[in-house]
């Protein structure tokens, strides 16, 4: 195996498992980073789309990698 298979393989785990922590996993995220934040509380309301919208960037990061 040469280094770049790799290196993509590599990229493709981590942008994978972001792709699971922030796409999939929203409200886990928030409660990893703030766990001060209630579930229901108006910023996870508000900060939740972005959580998402980093998990699409992960997962096309991903499949520029295949």
């Amino acid at each position: 195996m040469s280094f770049l298979n790799l290196v993509i393989i590599l990229n493709i785990l981590w942008f994978g498992s972001a792709f699971i922590l922030f796409g999939l996993k929203p409200n886990k995220t928030i409660r990893v980073f703030r766990p001060d934040i209630p579930n229901g509380d108006e910023r996870t309301k508000l900060v939740k789309p972005a959580i998402q919208f980093l998990g699409g960037m992960n997962l096309g990061f991903v499949i520029l990698c295949l």
